[in-house]
């Protein structure tokens, strides 16, 4: 990994093609089962991820970013 590309909370990179200007967030029951959905049928690729947050941030060959965070019974958002 690049200088600047983890954090103390997450491991990752930076996506691809940069940060997109909107990017959904959506809050899943079932980060595991979501992902591979994301992934596996859709073809997204892992940017970023915090697995004691069970976040994951999400981008697409063609530019296309997604955050998936599994709901907790609080809301709160992550940072990047």
């Amino acid at each position: 990994m690049a200088k600047g590309d983890d954090t103390d909370t997450g491991r990752g990179r930076l996506p691809r093609s940069g940060w997109a200007h909107m990017v959904v967030e959506l809050h899943v029951n079932d980060l595991k089962a979501s992902r591979s959905f994301w992934q596996d049928v859709l073809a997204f690729d892992t940017a970023f991820e915090r697995p004691d947050e069970k976040f994951v941030y999400l981008e697409h060959p063609e530019g296309h970013q997604i955050m998936l965070y599994q709901r907790h019974g609080r809301f709160g958002s992550v940072s990047v």
